[in-house]
């Protein structure tokens, strides 16, 4: 009977997908957020906009 090892890690194109997708939502974030609201998200979440 043959064993099957189980991969937990993403390969390389759902890395750049999510990077892509968490990029493009900072974007927007940054573009519709007020000042106010962006310091609270940077302060709860650690977030930092590029």
């Amino acid at each position: 009977m043959q064993e099957v090892l189980e991969n937990n890690e993403r390969n390389i194109e759902d890395e750049v997908d999510i990077k892509m997708k968490i990029k493009l939502l900072c974007q927007k974030m940054k573009e519709l957020l007020k000042d106010r609201e962006r310091t609270i998200l940077e302060l709860r979440f650690g977030l930092r906009w590029q």
